[in-house]
């Protein structure tokens, strides 16, 4: 299916198509500086390791770091769901900020559990 095709974030977020994630499995280092540099913010100033991810799924180890610290991972990760889209729960508020960034990531989601319209082929 659809999901298996992808690498989808717990929360729905595409990994595969961040910007992070295709730095990572090219080992494009001037380019995983350059996100380090663009995510960083008045509160944090990351590293391009604290950037080097492999997706959501991956140990702490090979996760951004932002993503290791992440509420909705945690919580879909000890409940071993491969996503949201799996609890009974969901759409929860855990989901709210993520969705608020990434309303494309709800849509995946809705979609994942048959509540929105089918999704495109990738």
């Amino acid at each position: 299916g659809y999901a298996m095709t992808r690498l989808i974030g717990y929360c729905g977020v595409a990994c595969d198509r961040c910007p992070a994630y295709q730095a990572t499995l090219k080992g494009d280092e001037a380019a995983l500086e350059a996100i380090a540099t663009e995510w960083s913010s008045g509160d944090r100033d990351l590293s391009l390791e604290e950037v080097r991810c492999y997706g959501c799924h991956a140990g702490d180890a090979y996760t951004a770091a932002f993503c290791t610290e992440c509420d909705v991972r945690r919580c879909a990760g000890t409940h071993g769901f491969g996503t949201c889209a799996e609890c009974r729960d969901y759409p929860c508020a855990k989901l709210d900020a993520a969705h608020e960034a990434s309303p494309e990531a709800r849509r995946l989601l809705d979609d994942l559990q048959g509540k929105g319209p089918a999704a495109p082929t990738p």
